[in-house]
């Protein structure tokens, strides 16, 4: 169950933040589509139809863009705006040992002692009341998903159920009418002709198999009107309609949560509609006839409609009736390429602009750690700024059990991060402890402590340290170097980082996934601790110095 839960944790934590960004993007894109049909209202049914699905497209296109375009150094961005949102995505809400009264009293004596002045803050009796919002707001977005994609499915299987029903046309005079249409059209491979007694509107629909569904009624239409209808589903399979409004109704079930998309998906069937028509007319068909087979069928089925279906139907929308058939007995409908061009320009903006966000290094690609190495005294010169001349170049080193980037981040609610750590050196003193981390919550700093506590082989408490929540920066991740009373350890000793977070502040500790050493967990200094995780690491290092330093060359 632990198992389970971090992993939704983790998958939390990548998901919201790359479904916010396609959100916005989808959103910018949708916006910029409806002010160019605004400037460009004379531009065609056809052209309006493929930029909407350009639009609608693009938020699912980010995603994918995400893994697939190298990421460029030269921008970056961090998600701090979203650990207000998301608090403590990652909190770890596991029942914790209380505390006794003898350890709890221990550990606030050696704080106040080691800082009288400053808001001490020990470790919490009992459960943290942590509340996660990264997991929640996750699983109400997968059960609209799932919603939205089961009432899609039950549409497939509606078409599925209609093709089962339904029979292949026998009635020479459609078969001849069909063929004559697709030499007219240009349609090498006519689809299969369909009648069935259930369904009374005329629609089409399939991937690679392609099928046009008339009603038994049918075969006492004039020749004129079966013209007309067989060159409108005829249209429909030309475009690929079926296959586009399939894509964009997936689309529409992962991102259900935003009413443009709504929206757009409806307007992408009117102007489908409306493209098919001026193809129709184009291609040979009476306007006066045609108009008179949309206004039959749009009366035989008023008020008769059932599940949304990713098929295309004649009268697929109503309320357009009027509009449709004044365009057709006008024609005014027509392709404009200069219009054409405007609009494929600003398609290829859609897919640039969705190009460089998703080439934007941000908070959840790999961090890079800005600080090299420490192998001598002048290293820690160089990288940390230290006003400290010794005069043993190897009086200062560094362990640590990870590399130079982190691959994620986590913040422990109602426990703490702990490393341990062994010396194989003979300097035995501990002067500073660097962490990887960056605050989240509130934009300024609770005025109150987080604490570094140092441990034992056996667990047992040898010092703690109070440490303003003020020397993290917000939303900034990188190496800190803490810079600690110069404390002797033995040759196994732990290192133990609390924060205490909550809703509106805590800091995240990176974690290295491609170590092959487990030397992490999660506990309080004084309770049980947990393996943080097989391979993985907190960025969590320790600086030693010799014993024969006059004083703590970091402070």
């Amino acid at each position: 169950m632990e198992a389970l839960y971090r992993f939704v944790e983790d998958s939390a934590a990548i998901t919201i933040p790359v479904l916010t960004v396609s959100t916005f993007l989808g959103t910018a894109f949708l916006i910029l589509a409806w002010t160019m049909f605004r400037l460009l209202p004379t531009s065609s049914a056809a052209t309006k139809h493929w930029v909407l699905m350009i639009a609608i497209v693009c938020p699912a296109v980010f995603p994918v863009a995400k893994l697939v375009v190298p990421k460029t150094s030269a921008l970056h961005t961090n998600w701090s705006w979203m650990n207000d949102a998301l608090a403590v995505s990652n909190a770890d809400l596991r029942n914790e040992q209380h505390l006794t009264a003898q350890n709890s009293a221990a550990l606030d004596t050696q704080v106040n002692s080691s800082n009288s002045t400053s808001s001490t803050q020990t470790w919490h009796h009992g459960v943290v009341d942590q509340f996660a919002m990264g997991p929640i707001i996750q699983g109400v977005w997968l059960t609209g998903v799932f919603t939205a994609l089961a009432y899609l499915l039950l549409g497939c299987a509606s078409l599925t159920r209609t093709r089962r029903r339904s029979s292949v046309a026998s009635d020479a005079r459609l078969r001849r009418l069909l063929l004559s249409s697709c030499d007219r059209l240009g349609i090498g491979n006519p689809p299969t002709l369909l009648m069935s007694t259930e369904r009374i509107v005329p629609m089409q629909w399939g991937l690679r198999s392609l099928y046009i569904l008339l009603p038994e009624s049918a075969t006492t239409w004039n020749d004129d009107r079966i013209e007309s209808v067989l060159a409108h589903e005829l249209a429909h399979l030309g475009r690929r309609d079926c296959i586009q409004h399939f894509v964009a109704m997936i689309v529409r079930s992962f991102f259900w949560f935003n009413p443009l998309i709504w929206i757009a998906c409806h307007h992408l069937r009117c102007e489908c509609e409306k493209a098919c028509d001026a193809h129709s007319i184009r291609n040979g068909c009476n306007a006066f006839d045609y108009a008179e087979a949309l206004l039959f069928i749009t009366g035989s089925i008023r008020g008769k409609r059932g599940l949304c279906v990713p098929a295309s139907e004649m009268s697929a929308v109503e309320s357009l009736l009027e509009q449709r058939v004044r365009l057709i007995i006008e024609h005014t409908d027509q392709p404009k390429p200069g219009l054409n061009l405007a609009v494929h320009s600003l398609v290829i903006l859609f897919l640039v602009a969705t190009g460089i966000v998703a080439s934007i290094n941000d908070s959840t690609d790999q961090a890079t750690d800005r600080w090299p190495a420490l192998s001598t005294a002048e290293a820690a010169i160089d990288t940390i700024g230290v006003n400290w001349t010794p005069g043993d170049p190897d009086a200062i080193t560094r362990l640590g059990h990870v590399d130079h980037s982190a691959e994620g981040f986590r913040s422990i609610a109602g426990s703490g991060h702990v490393v341990k750590f062994r010396r194989d050196t003979d300097l035995e003193r501990i002067v500073a402890i660097e962490i990887f981390a960056s605050r989240y919550g509130n934009e300024t700093p609770p005025q109150e402590d987080f604490h570094i506590y140092l441990l034992d082989g056996d667990h047992k408490v040898l010092a703690a340290f109070p440490f303003a929540y003020s020397e993290i920066d917000r939303g900034v991740s990188r190496w800190y170097t803490l810079p600690i009373r110069s404390t002797q350890v033995p040759e196994q000793f732990y290192v133990a980082v609390a924060f205490n977070p909550h809703r509106t502040k805590g800091v995240y500790i990176g974690f290295d996934e491609s170590a092959n050493t487990s030397n992490s967990y999660t506990g309080r200094p004084t309770s049980k601790w947990t393996q943080f995780g097989a391979g993985r690491e907190w960025m969590i290092r320790a600086i030693l110095a010799g014993e024969g330093q006059p004083k703590n060359p970091f402070n």
